[in-house]
């Protein structure tokens, strides 16, 4: 692979994850009780321990987007056209 194919590669990893990542997010913020009741039913965890495992999951989520998707393709960037 060239470099401009490692760099689509990435903008569209970074787009494709951060599409889930701002989801992931919203469905945290404008639905919190549906989500922690649906993941306490799926996973048989109490209700207590999935409200902090779920925000603890989007900010691990968000620091993997940023190190790995985002940073990667913005170093790409800046390489391709220095």
């Amino acid at each position: 692979m060239d470099i401009r194919q490692w760099l689509a590669f990435l903008k569209w990893c970074t787009i494709l994850n951060g599409g889930l990542l701002a989801v992931s997010a919203v469905v945290a913020i404008v639905i919190p009780d549906w989500a922690v009741a649906m993941h306490s039913r799926l996973f048989g965890i109490p209700p207590e321990v999935v409200g902090g495992a779920f925000y603890g999951f989007v900010a691990l989520l968000k620091i993997l987007w940023l190190f790995f998707n985002l940073l990667p393709w913005l170093a790409l960037r800046i390489v391709v056209r220095g």
